[in-house]
């Protein structure tokens, strides 16, 4: 390596690069930080300022200009500024969360103090070849797109959302920095060839608050016709911005003399408890959740045991004013929902505070076997769990039946499914974590098996099977 390439190094990521990338991509990112830095532009203007007044022009695309059009002005998007840099290189600034209740070590992140690592967006008026996006704003030092992961594209032209993206690389911005934290960039190459196509990028698939109303629709419309199970939708509560917190719940369809049966035995309700997207820019949770109530109404034998012992409640949406506002991981008083379980405040946290209510009046009544809160990830690969276990200074009111109890639904699971990774698990208990669901869970509530379930928006590393599918997360 010569010594200009390792002063590129050092300023680059402090002493090294990161750990485990192979040699092609290593000097890719040293390549790219360096064109990217020594960048003299030829045009620099902004093209698209969301919180501009002046809007970009509508209507004839032969009056708009030179330069691709932006908008983010749409259900969970996210952009906040386009500047164009040559004639076919666009720096992308992201928005960010707002600012209060966010963790200490995110607080310094960004303008306001809050994370940033989703992007959706929308693009029209191409001329057809390639071009280089930088997308600037992200907070976490390690990525994914480092080792595999590509930005989504969707074609309105082709209906349908494909991973795409040339040269990918993400690095560390030399002279930026936010509330003196590093800031990271995002840098890729596509090619956009139809003129009249609409495009748009996003970090992962979406799932929109409005998607999650018209799934649920399709799923009461289609309970109407069969009576295999029973499925009851419900208004948990309302959001700060008035939207509504939906839960759901799924059982057996019993005849009366079933139910009186039932009664006479006294047997304790044993519940299943899903929670989902408190977290909005975790889309790929939501597409999880969306395949697990997909598969308990399906009327498959493993989904009608599951329902003749258990009742399934599911909370498919924790957040969704984080979710409409394109947020990444706040709602939209800039809280991490999924840090105030332990006291969540009626009024600044209802979504928390109704969905904590009633699990309280799920084990009044009966008990809850298991608590899942579905989450995704970006630095880590494959499914893989994390679990409660007796730690020091955490006094849980429940106790495991055996030793390493909690272990076993994990290991199975790795058993069963090659996208399921049990040495990416984890079952310590720590301070850090103590406002959140599943150790909330666990040390207050007196569940024994609750389980944060981690989706990589990678996917699976494991190459995949002939024949088979890709990995949905």
């Amino acid at each position: 390596m010569s010594d200009a390439e390792g002063d590129v190094e050092e300023e680059l990521h402090g002493d090294r690069l990161p750990e485990g990338l192979s040699a092609a991509q290593q000097e890719l990112l040293l390549k790219r930080s360096c064109e990217y830095h020594a960048r003299v532009p030829t045009h620099n203007r902004v093209v698209f300022d969301r919180a501009s007044k002046a809007k970009q022009p509508a209507g004839d695309q032969r009056q708009l200009g030179s330069h691709l059009v932006f908008s983010s002005e749409f259900e969970c998007g996210n952009l906040q500024r386009a500047t164009q840099i040559f004639a076919q290189e666009y720096d992308l600034d992201l928005s960010a969360d707002c600012s209060e209740g966010v963790e200490p070590e995110l607080s310094r992140v960004l303008p306001h103090g809050s994370p940033c690592q989703w992007y959706y967006f929308s693009v029209v008026n191409v001329t057809a070849g390639w071009y280089t996006f930088n997308l600037h704003g992200f907070y976490k030092p390690a990525s994914l797109y480092n080792t595999g992961l590509r930005p989504y594209m969707y074609s309105k032209k082709a209906k349908c959302w494909k991973a795409v993206g040339e040269n990918v690389c993400y690095f560390k911005h030399r002279t930026r920095k936010r509330k003196q934290m590093d800031v990271y960039v995002l840098s890729f190459r596509v090619q956009l060839q139809d003129p009249r196509d609409v495009v748009f990028f996003s970090y992962c698939f979406p799932f929109t608050y409005g998607d999650l109303l018209f799934y649920l629709r399709t799923l009461e419309e289609a309970s109407a016709k069969q009576h295999f199970y029973v499925l009851k939708r419900k208004t948990l509560c309302e959001t700060v911005q008035k939207r509504k917190c939906e839960v759901l719940t799924l059982k057996r369809s019993l005849t009366a003399a079933q139910k009186e049966q039932r009664r006479q035995r006294k047997q304790p309700r044993k519940y299943i408890v899903f929670t989902c997207r408190v977290h909005p820019g975790e889309t790929n949770s939501s597409w999880i959740m969306k395949g697990i109530l997909d598969f308990l109404t399906s009327n498959k034998a493993t989904s009608r045991q599951i329902l003749s012992t258990h009742s399934v409640i599911c909370i498919p949406m924790l957040n969704p004013d984080g979710v409409a506002l394109g947020h990444y991981r706040c709602d939209s008083n800039g809280f991490d929902l999924n840090r105030v379980w332990k006291n969540p405040h009626p009024e600044l946290h209802p979504t928390v505070y109704h969905a904590k209510q009633l699990l309280l009046k799920l084990q009044a009544k009966g008990q809850i076997s298991y608590f899942f809160d579905l989450h995704g990830h970006s630095r880590k690969e494959k499914l893989f769990a994390y679990g409660c276990s007796g730690a020091k200074g955490f006094h849980s009111p429940c106790s495991h039946r055996f030793p390493h109890e909690e272990k076993v639904l994990p290991l199975i699971m790795s058993k069963l499914y090659r996208e399921f990774s049990f040495p990416a698990s984890r079952f310590a208990v720590s301070r850090r974590k103590e406002g959140t669901a599943r150790v909330v869970c666990w040390a207050e509530l007196g569940i024994p098996l609750a389980y944060t379930l981690e989706a990589s928006f990678g996917g699976s590393a494991e190459p995949e099977a002939e024949g088979g599918e890709d990995a949905a997360a």
